[in-house]
């Protein structure tokens, strides 16, 4: 007995030595040759550097506090956010439930700072929030159209929001300001902001059809796509997971399990946190989610395209996330029934950035510091300097944004008036 004890705990330490061995391997090839068992390689070096900022902090932080109950955030603007799968459009049970969970209490005022980046700059990434009466981020308004007004309704996630930045400086309160000061056929012009951090676009749909045709818009700008393509599930409400194929569930919680272990568990994501592996383990097991999420979202392009239609209400869809390709949209494009399209991310893309941006980027903690990435590593990567993180836009973009969408609406506004 003793003797097969003693080769039973040989084999077992043998095992765990042996797997042990070969992550360590698995971990040394994909930290000195990156590009291996891809099918492409990065697209740029700068891409390559987000990446790790992502991998070695970010990502295993996000994890957490999605992991968390909703309950356990201080206000609105720490994670959890409170988000929605892009399907049930025809539900109004549905889009009713979407609207009452996703309005931000009215006449709010909250403190949050910048949570994709480290706790202790609170401080510095510290941020408010206003609501008005609607329970919108924006300034108070009416229900009644003043006389000579052009209202636009601004129905988005991250980058509508402004996530992580003040009030006055998000692309919408911005775009307001010169759209006054262009002086369009002698029109005064309200932009609304309705976004809400980490919205897919089943709730600006739901919004709109609810809600937002009350207020007899002029135009409705339609910002969505940074969070639909990595959303397959509701945050809160009714689970539907069973509901999904037998093979869908599997690989979702091999993938639970695999998040769990690299970036949940105490003790785990300690040894396993900021490890290549767990971040090309994680990455591989989401790509069944995209692929779902990704027929949810062409779906809510099509039926919001079909609403603004219906209600002869003009609507411009905007393309402002990086990660999402701008040939997606043209499925919905059709000016005729006014239904138009515009990409700001080239234009974003194309800015060249001041050297004293760079200076002042560099002169305090940044995102790229907080993860061991110093100037000299990025060489000319411009967009590292319109971040507010490794994931979202800072003031100078939202400044881009407004000018870009200003620019077509210049063109667009004196078509529309046309009878």
């Amino acid at each position: 007995m003793k003797k097969f004890f003693l080769s039973a705990l040989k084999i077992v330490s043998l095992t765990l030595l042996g797997a042990l061995l070969t992550l360590v391997i698995v971990e040394a090839i994909f930290r000195f040759a990156p590009g291996i068992f891809q099918k492409e390689q990065s697209a740029s070096e700068a891409v390559a550097i987000t990446r790790k900022a992502l991998t070695k902090k970010v990502q295993g932080r996000i994890y957490k506090n999605w992991s968390r109950k909703r309950s356990e955030a201080p206000n609105p603007f720490y994670l959890p956010w409170v988000a929605f799968e892009n399907i049930g459009f025809k539900s109004d049970k549905r889009l009713e439930f979407i609207v009452k969970q996703t309005k931000f209490p009215p006449n709010g005022n909250w403190e949050a700072y910048n949570v994709f980046r480290s706790s202790e700059e609170k401080e510095s990434t510290k941020y408010n929030v206003k609501t008005n009466s609607f329970g919108f981020r924006d300034l108070e308004r009416s229900v009644e159209k003043p006389k000579k007004t052009f209202r636009i309704i601004v129905l988005g996630s991250y980058i509508t929001f402004g996530f992580a930045l003040q009030d006055e400086e998000t692309y919408v309160r911005k775009l307001e300001t010169k759209l006054n000061k262009a002086k369009i056929k002698n029109l005064k012009f309200e932009v609304w902001n309705a976004g809400r951090q980490g919205s897919t676009a089943i709730q600006g749909y739901a919004l709109l059809k609810k809600e937002m045709l009350q207020y007899k818009p002029d135009l409705v700008l339609f910002d969505f796509g940074w969070a639909d393509p990595f959303t397959n599930n509701d945050s809160v409400g009714k689970n539907r997971n069973g509901e999904k194929d037998f093979l869908f569930n599997v690989k979702q919680q091999l993938y639970y399990g695999a998040v769990k272990v690299c970036y949940t568990n105490e003790v785990s994501s300690k040894i396993f946190g900021t490890t290549e592996v767990c971040a090309r383990v994680t990455e591989k097991l989401s790509q069944h989610q995209r692929a779902l999420s990704m027929r949810g979202w062409r779906e809510s392009l099509i039926k919001t395209a079909e609403l603004a239609k219906e209600n002869k209400l003009p609507i411009l869809f905007l393309n402002q996330a990086p990660h999402m390709k701008p040939d997606i949209f043209q499925q919905v494009v059709d000016p005729q029934n006014k239904v138009f399209f515009l990409d700001t991310v080239s234009y974003i893309n194309a800015q060249k950035i001041t050297d004293e941006v760079k200076n002042e980027f560099w002169s305090k903690t940044n995102w790229l510091n907080e993860v061991g990435i110093k100037r000299g590593d990025i060489g000319d990567a411009d967009y590292i300097y319109v971040r507010n993180d490794a994931i979202q836009y800072n003031q100078l973009a939202h400044d881009f944004m407004s000018d870009r969408i200003l620019v077509e609406l210049k063109e667009l506004i004196p078509q529309l008036l046309k009878k």
